[in-house]
């Protein structure tokens, strides 16, 4: 930096220490963090690994200090760190070491957890295998039998959307305890439809039902009705124990005792015959667990442990087997003979030995409308009466579905339709119901039967004139182009009015309920917001701490992860701007950088925040984003949503702050500051 002579002497500027100049007879002072010696043309930086109190004066930055470019002083060295005299970055590698005991600390506590769960398994082992003493009372509960049966009578079901669709139409009859009841029809015959108006999950616009000869909603019991549905709908991180056990918990009054809930499980379990998988993980497509027999079997012992006293089931041989289809079906026969609960299932082509376990049937067709309804073994003889034969070597059940498809014609009937299988059942029930109704009127009701021309109804007199039934479709209406735009309308506000309803009902009974704590329920009182707390928190830190595999893995992502930010943050230096005389004289093309200060503190900030977002996505979204479908089971049997809530995000705390720790500590590994 000091001016030479062509003769490469020496040339004195007079240019004092701490100044700088461009010219002869110039000097300008020297900025703090830069450099400027005796005879300085133009001011450096001062050095990394040395500091410079005043532009004059450069010292090497002293052991357990460190200096990055352009300190005016030396900075204190991590604790996690090492600085060795001349340090101009730091690395805290101390931090692996913490890591390594935090490790150590986890590994402990999930191995004492794993010592626990271990005698716990072989006390439930031996419970299983032995029972509880006869000297114990509290699990001396006779729990064999349902608390109190049902007979369910409906008369006249119907259902017609708000677009005017009408999906399902006269359906009447009963389903009796101790017996178990086969739903059977085509697709788009309304068989689940069937058991949501039943049960009160969607309004019907036309019909009554009576509770063992009482007209009341079914609604009403529904703390003591269970329903399965199609899917396998459970927590696949529990085990087979823990997930009949919270149900049982959840759903069993609250006034039993604690070990006549575990024994109501057990003897699911062993009933069930799931006691050498009882402590298996269910698992999923990832991660090997039980068979789908038997995680169909856990599908219906989460209901059977809640002791209910009705059962619907939503096509429960879906995906088996024939030979595991058997044992389903066969399964509940016992259970609807042995506990005397009303049993009613969908079904989509059982195999013959399965289908022959069921006691009644209810054949639906297309539109939603009965083509039988009675005992099964019975259904043959009346199909036979009218023009259908099922072959020796066919299934019933398929040929039932073929029948109501259209794809089998009677014998003899060249102008028979579908639609006339519905006339021939109401043909069939007036016969029988003698005590209804007179001879004359019984006589000129089939005669109005028999001389229509179609089984259709008149359009509603509440739909507009422009309305009109599809001829071949009784379930399907069309309607002008120009009222789209306002059913869709409706259709949203009712869908927002709902939900705005729920929430508002929600936070109504979550408020009563702590407010009336010691009201009870005249059906069934079971456990109140803090046990539900309890239990949703007790889950769900099984959920997450039980495997120790995945729960280090996920702190390995997240010390990954803030490693990898830390060394693209590790040049995140700042230099000040060179002084303004240099600039002047630089080129035009290098003024506008030479006028900016040296900062990548912008970028990387931006690149940490990106980092530390995506970070929190990943541990968020396992909070609840996976078992969405399971909240939308539980809370159908009357779980609180607030508690429930409350519990998962109490758990889920400690693992954020350890995640959150984990990244902080990798971060800081080569940030300089």
């Amino acid at each position: 930096s000091t001016p030479q002579a062509a003769d490469n002497a020496p040339i004195s500027w007079n240019c004092t220490a701490g100044h700088f100049c461009l010219f002869h007879n110039h000097k300008e002072a020297c900025p703090a963090g830069f450099f400027c010696p005796e005879n300085t043309a133009q001011p450096l930086y001062c050095c990394g690994g040395y500091y410079c109190p005043t532009p004059d004066k450069i010292k090497i930055c002293p052991e357990g200090k460190f200096c990055p470019h352009g300190s005016t002083e030396p900075q204190g060295c991590h604790f996690l760190a090492k600085c060795p005299e001349g340090t101009a970055t730091v690395s805290k590698f101390g931090v692996i070491f913490l890591f390594g005991a935090f490790m150590t600390v986890a590994s402990m506590l999930f191995a004492i957890k794993q010592r626990k769960d271990n005698i716990k398994r072989n006390k439930y082992q031996h419970l299983l295998q032995y029972g509880y003493g006869a000297q114990d009372e509290s699990a001396n509960v006779d729990m064999g039998q349902v608390e109190r049966t049902f007979d369910i009578s409906f008369r006249n079901l119907g259902l017609v959307l708000p677009s005017g669709v009408e999906i399902m139409r006269g359906v009447s009859g009963e389903l009796k305890s101790s017996r178990c009841c086969a739903i059977l029809g085509p697709s788009g015959a309304g068989k689940t439809t069937f058991v949501s108006l039943l049960t009160g999950k969607v309004q019907r616009t036309s019909g009554s039902v009576q509770v063992n000869g009482v007209d009341e909603p079914l609604s009403n019991y529904s703390k003591l009705i269970g329903f399965v549905p199609q899917e396998d709908i459970m927590l696949r991180e529990l085990t087979v124990r823990d997930i009949l056990m919270h149900s049982a918990m959840m759903r069993l009054p609250a006034k039993l005792p604690q070990r006549a809930k575990k024994k109501k499980v057990l003897e699911t379990i062993k009933y069930l015959e799931l006691g050498h998988v009882m402590d298996s993980v269910i698992g999923d497509e990832a991660t090997r667990g039980i068979s789908g027999g038997q995680r169909k079997r856990v599908n219906i012992g989460m209901e059977l442990v809640a002791n209910p006293s009705v059962l619907f089931l939503d096509e429960p041989t879906s995906g088996l087997d024939s030979a595991t289809s058997y044992e389903v079906c066969s399964l509940l026969r016992n259970i609807a003979h042995k506990q005397r609960l009303t049993v009613a299932a969908v079904i989509h082509s059982p195999s013959p030995q399965a289908f022959d376990q069921f006691d009644d049937l209810l054949v639906l067709g297309k539109g939603g409308r009965v083509v039988y309804f009675g005992p099964r073994d019975q259904a043959l003889d009346y199909f036979d009466s009218i023009g259908f034969t099922c072959p020796p070597d066919e299934n019933p059940a398929d040929f039932y579905i073929a029948v109501t498809s259209g794809k089998v014609r009677p014998r003899m009937n060249p102008n028979y339709r579908p639609s006339d299988l519905f006339l021939f059942w109401e043909r069939h029930t007036l016969s029988e119901d003698v005590c209804l109704s007179s001879y004359p009127a019984r006589m000129g009701r089939l005669g109005m039967l028999e001389s229509s021309s179609s089984p259709l109804p008149l359009p509603p007199p509440s739909l507009p004139p422009s309305y009109c039934y599809m001829a071949d479709d009784p379930a399907a209406l069309h309607y002008p182009y120009d009222q789209d735009v306002g059913v869709a309308t409706r259709a949203l506000a009712r869908d927002w009015t709902s939900y705005l309803w729920d929430l508002g009902h929600e936070f109504y009974c979550f408020m009563a309920s702590v407010l009336q704590f010691w009201r009870s329920d005249p059906i069934r009182s079971t456990p109140n917001v803090l046990v539900v707390f309890l239990l949703c928190f007790k889950r769900a830190c099984m959920q997450i701490y039980r495997s120790r595999g995945q729960f280090l893995k996920d702190q390995l992502l997240h010390l990954g992860c803030g490693a990898f930010i830390s060394i693209a943050a590790r040049q995140s230096d700042f230099l000040g701007r060179q002084p303004e005389s240099i600039c002047q004289v630089a080129p035009i093309a290098l003024q506008f950088i030479c006028r900016e200060p040296f900062d990548h503190i912008a970028e990387v900030g931006i690149f940490v925040s990106l980092g530390v977002l995506f970070s929190g996505i990943n541990v968020g979204l396992s909070t609840f984003g996976n078992e969405k479908v399971v909240y939308w089971r539980d809370s159908a049997t009357g779980m609180r949503t607030i508690p429930y809530f409350l519990a998962k995000m109490v758990a889920d705390l400690p693992r954020c702050l350890i995640a959150a720790l984990c990244f902080s500590l990798s971060f800081i590994v080569f940030f300089p500051y």
